[in-house]
């Protein structure tokens, strides 16, 4: 199949609107050129998608979820890939940390729970950090639950699973349950994936995503803050910390830099499914590391991060204010208020990503 044949099947496969399928039409052919020259090519043609596979059992890449800017990307990218009997696939996370798990039929772990060891801390789930079984590389014939533990963002090494038996096996990650994927295992090597074609499909599918994300920040823009009539004629704005949409958690404070006046209250809402923070002052630690018996590690979420601090909800320049973890079904919830009573400009950042996540209030300036 040429280059152009496969990007547009690709993109109605997707279901892309025509404007966006011609931009990314161009960016497939850009990627799928580099398989190969035209020089390489008889007639200097145009270069085809790798799309024969050699004889014998192959090694494949999925890419799980990336980064452009504010945008986080929460798919694997194909989600669906079909592989050949023997065929080994790895996950590469570029950018946050990710687990590919084959629960087949067993219940999601969650990722964050209380110690049992030590009912007052906080810890990621052992069960979603550590590989289980925990050798690697490792075959897999559908016959047991399976997950890699918690890869990329220096967390550990990707996943390699090599496919022994026919099927179709359904993955999910634990630390983000909404990006699935499926491994269909096939004998006949006509039918399996390459390496030429997933890059393909991986370069139409991020630049989708990446547009997605983009486009719901800029209606969140649109318009400006909301604002409501609070007592004594002042107002309370809404700022969101962060968005999400089906396949992108945006990094962002709507509006950045907010303009209020001496005694307005600003809301912080976090619309995103992951955890933010609000937080003036020096950022607290998000993780302890220790290292258990066993030899795993113990990740425990400080005391700083998770708790609310302030004397009370209205702010006072040069001290500490933290929302704690705001998140849906949280025990905190996703909002977050402060009146502010002076005059001045304030920054603030979320505590997980102070990177990414910065913002300003100005008040009566």
């Amino acid at each position: 199949m040429d280059r152009r044949a496969f990007a547009a099947s690709v993109i109605a496969r997707h279901g892309l609107a025509p404007g966006i399928g011609a931009v990314l039409l161009a960016a497939v052919m850009v990627t799928v050129a580099a398989c190969g020259d035209d020089d390489d090519q008889p007639n200097g043609g145009t270069p085809e998608v790798e799309s024969t596979r050699v004889a014998g059992p192959a090694t494949l890449e999925v890419t799980a979820g990336g980064r452009e800017g504010v945008v986080e990307i929460r798919a694997f990218m194909p989600a669906d890939i079909t592989v050949m009997v023997g065929d080994t696939v790895t996950w590469d996370a570029p950018a946050d940390a990710h687990t590919v798990t084959f629960l087949q039929g067993g219940e999601p772990s969650p990722l964050i729970v209380p110690d049992p060891t030590s009912p007052d801390d906080v810890v990621l789930n052992p069960a979603v950090v550590e590989p289980v079984p925990a050798m690697r590389p490792l075959a897999f014939d559908g016959s047991f639950a399976l997950s890699s533990g918690m890869f990329g963002a220096g967390m550990a090494d990707p996943p390699r699973v090599m496919f022994t038996t026919p099927g179709s096996y359904a993955y999910l990650c634990l630390v983000h349950p909404r990006m699935q994927g499926e491994v269909s295992v096939v004998e006949d090597a006509d039918s399996a994936v390459t390496q030429g074609e997933l890059d393909a499909e991986s370069a139409v599918l991020r630049a989708q995503y990446v547009e997605e994300g983009e486009a719901a920040l800029l209606a969140a823009q649109e318009g400006g803050p909301e604002r409501a009539v609070g007592p004594d004629e002042s107002s309370v704005v809404r700022v969101l910390a962060g968005l999400s949409t089906d396949h992108t958690d945006v990094r962002a404070f709507v509006p950045e830099q907010l303009k209020i006046e001496e005694g307005d209250t600003v809301v912080w809402e976090n619309a995103a499914a992951e955890p933010h923070t609000i937080t003036f002052g020096e950022p607290p630690p998000f993780l302890v590391e220790e290292q258990r018996a066993d030899g795993t590690r113990r990740l425990v979420i400080s005391a700083e991060m998770l708790n609310v601090a302030l004397g009370a909800f209205e702010f006072v320049a040069g001290e500490f204010f933290h929302s704690g973890l705001l998140v849906e079904n949280g025990p905190l919830g996703i909002q977050f208020r402060l009146l502010f009573p002076s005059t001045g400009s304030f920054a603030y950042v979320d505590s997980l990503y102070p990177d990414q996540m910065t913002g300003e209030i100005a008040v009566g300036e």
